[in-house]
């Protein structure tokens, strides 16, 4: 159901509608793309929306504060950043480098992964250590992105589990995609990993 095409429309012959002249910052966050385009813009030098600064219209302070949460600070182990945020609770492995993306509480990042317009959701749960290595005995994946996975222009939804060696790219230009089995779909090219995916190692898309 839609505002503007729906629900609007059917309620001025029944309901007394008013309009309001709303002049500050607003981002229909209607598609896909709109959504991922909102969400990164957030973590840009100087984004037209600033959870810490001013606000431009107002001039006075306009900081944003979110639920607060007993995870550890996130912790990186060494790489590259450029206008990212990265959650608490996170775990970002040696040789990383993240690029206009953001990194949700508790995910895990194996060394030498590369993120470039990437908005990670994260997870619900952490996966000790133990619980991860028993978890690859056993020859599964463990949570959050393995070693040396490429990702680009998507959106990894919470507790997906992604294998090392991965190149997730969309490199075809594929417009619209759905396999559901196989854990994501593509819409207007964005690739979106459905909550609790698992790609395998070396997968290509």
């Amino acid at each position: 159901t839609d505002f503007g095409s729906e629900i609007l429309p059917d309620a001025l012959d029944t309901y007394n509608i008013q309009a309001y002249l709303f002049d500050d910052y607003w981002e229909d966050i209607g598609t896909i793309k709109s959504f991922l385009k909102a969400n990164l813009a957030l973590a840009k030098k100087d984004p037209a929306f600033d959870f810490y600064g001013m606000n431009k219209r107002t001039g006075k302070a306009a900081s944003i504060y979110t639920n607060p949460r007993t995870l550890t600070p996130a912790r990186i182990a060494g790489g590259s950043f450029s206008e990212s945020m990265v959650a608490k609770g996170t775990l970002l492995e040696a040789g990383c480098v993240v690029k206009a993306s953001i990194v949700g509480i508790r995910s895990h990042l194996g060394e030498g992964v590369h993120l470039t317009d990437v908005l990670m959701i994260g997870a619900d749960f952490y996966e000790e250590l133990e619980v991860r290595e028993e978890v690859v005995a056993e020859g599964k994946i463990p949570l959050g992105i393995g070693a040396n996975t490429v990702i680009k222009n998507a959106i990894i939804d919470k507790n997906v589990r992604i294998g090392k060696d991965c190149v997730l790219t969309n490199a075809s230009k594929v417009k619209k995609l759905k396999d559901e089995k196989a854990g994501y779909y593509i819409d207007d090219g964005i690739l979106v990993f459905m909550a609790g995916a698992i790609i395998p190692d070396g997968t290509v898309i």
